[in-house]
């Protein structure tokens, strides 16, 4: 061989690796576009099924409410107001999620999934002292043991699955931010 064909070699082998590499770096690319769009649809399943949960407990609640004169008008306030928050923050939350899917400018969107993070934490402690003033209104209303022990027991389930939940999001979060830095870092 000589120094020719080694060099035609050499440039013809320089180029597939550089071939490669290029395909290697697009396949990373849509692998985590692939992962950022899974979690955030998982994100926008989530806030469905909560903002679907809160319209049911809604319609059961007004039954309910319609069908008991003993339930009592300031009970039937709070949780009214109690349910038409949650309600607002859901539809709230499942509209910024899809703003965070329309959005094209990841800079952009890394700034409204940590609005949306934000706000999550902010609806938790907002719940939380709703549902405290309800559990006060509601044994000193009907405050026998049984009722509360099965308000004891729907608040712990509600608060483990809370519990749960939170953490899901949280790290779904998590997740999304970090495909979308490791995006940015191979756009630039």
């Amino acid at each position: 061989m000589n120094l020719e064909e080694l060099q035609t070699l050499w440039k013809e082998l320089d180029e597939k690796i550089q071939h490669q590499e290029l395909l290697h770096q697009e396949e990373i690319k849509r692998i985590l576009t692939t992962h950022k769009e899974s979690t955030l649809e998982k994100l926008i399943r989530i806030e469905r099924t909560g903002l679907i949960f809160l319209i049911a407990c809604a319609v059961f609640f007004s039954i309910a409410w319609t069908q008991n004169p003993y339930f009592g008008m300031l009970n039937g306030i709070v949780v009214s107001l109690f349910l038409l928050t949650g309600i607002a923050f859901q539809f709230r939350f499942c509209r910024m999620l899809r703003n965070i899917e329309q959005e094209k400018n990841l800079e952009r969107q890394l700034i409204e999934i940590v609005r949306y993070k934000r706000n999550t934490n902010l609806s938790y402690l907002i719940g939380y002292a709703g549902v405290f003033a309800f559990i006060i209104l509601f044994m000193v209303q009907f405050g026998s043991l049984k009722n509360l022990m099965i308000l004891t027991g729907v608040t712990g389930i509600a608060l483990t699955v809370d519990f749960y939940l939170y953490h899901y999001i949280r790290d779904k979060v998590k997740s999304f931010i970090q495909a979308s830095k490791e995006l940015s870092q191979f756009n630039s």
